[in-house]
């Protein structure tokens, strides 16, 4: 069933309160969160995952989209560190492993649309058991 968002949300500017508010009652959560942008919603889980400390990425992903902040200005912002681990075409777990530290909040993965990285497949990730 599509969603029919009510025109007076658009006139009154209150569009992003009103996707919230049908995310939530559709999906059956508690709440739900709507962002403007991936920027915006990157900064948001890092200001509440990592603020003061360091988030583990693959060295391949630190390439930036020129449609978005950067995630080193992003995780300024927030206060986190960044962490290149591995190489730029393959990191394997245990990269990850011995680069984890007391001071370690999260793995961050991102995945750019358009990047010589991206292009040419991606950057070998490990498969993580589920």
């Amino acid at each position: 069933m599509p969603w029919r968002i009510p025109a007076a949300a658009y006139q009154a500017g209150d569009l992003s309160a009103t996707v919230t508010s049908l995310l939530a009652r559709h999906s059956g959560l508690e709440a739900a969160l709507v962002f403007p942008s991936a920027s915006a919603a990157t900064l948001s889980a890092l200001v509440g995952l990592a603020a003061g400390r360091e988030i583990l990425l693959s060295r391949g992903e630190l390439e930036r989209d020129p449609q978005e902040t950067s995630l080193d200005a992003l995780a300024g912002a927030a206060g986190a560190t960044l962490r290149e681990v591995g190489s730029i075409n393959e990191t394997v777990l245990a990269d990850y492993e011995r680069a984890r530290s007391s001071n370690s909040a999260a793995i961050l993965s991102i995945a750019l649309r358009h990047s010589p990285v991206a292009d040419a497949g991606g950057p070998k990730l490990p498969e993580l058991a589920g």
